[in-house]
């Protein structure tokens, strides 16, 4: 199995974020790096800071880019190191990254799960079609899944 690492790059932003800032987001990381959009196997994590109202997030000093990626992407991905991107009305400035390695888990949390279905799907459905993916990727079926509250994502408009 391939090594993935997690690319921790610093930021500075002229403006808040949107709060869901996900998906303009994954557009200014590929229109500055199209291999982004290409290839597979390339997480981007949400920028972390502090909800400031209004849905904006405004960054502090532990704010990151983080990419999760194969070991073997780092060469690629490094030409990021620089860069302006313009997220809506901000302007991100991307510093050096830090390189992290995975560690085991007993136990993982996402804040966020998408999975394309219908929209008025059920928690069973839902968790029936995450089981599916997870034994895509080869992990048991005898995980333990729950669900939260569900919450809407806005991406456009």
């Amino acid at each position: 199995m391939n090594q993935v690492v997690d690319l921790a790059f610093s930021l500075q932003c002229t403006n808040p974020l949107p709060a869901d800032h996900g998906y303009v987001l994954y557009g200014a990381l590929s229109r500055a790096l199209p291999r982004v959009h290409r290839e597979n196997g390339i997480g981007i994590h949400p920028i972390r800071g502090q909800q400031i109202g209004e849905r904006k997030l405004a960054l502090n000093d532990r704010s990151r880019l983080v990419i999760r990626a194969p070991a073997e992407s780092i060469r690629g991905l490094l030409p990021l190191a620089g860069k302006r991107l313009a997220v809506n009305e901000s302007s991100l400035r991307v510093g050096v990254p830090q390189v992290w390695s995975l560690r085991p888990s007993p136990a993982l949390r996402s804040r966020l799960v998408t999975i394309k279905l219908t929209p008025n799907l059920s928690e069973e459905v839902f968790l029936a079609a995450a089981r599916k993916h997870l034994a895509m990727l080869g992990i048991s079926d005898k995980v333990l899944l729950t669900t939260g509250k569900r919450r809407t994502l806005r991406i456009k408009d």
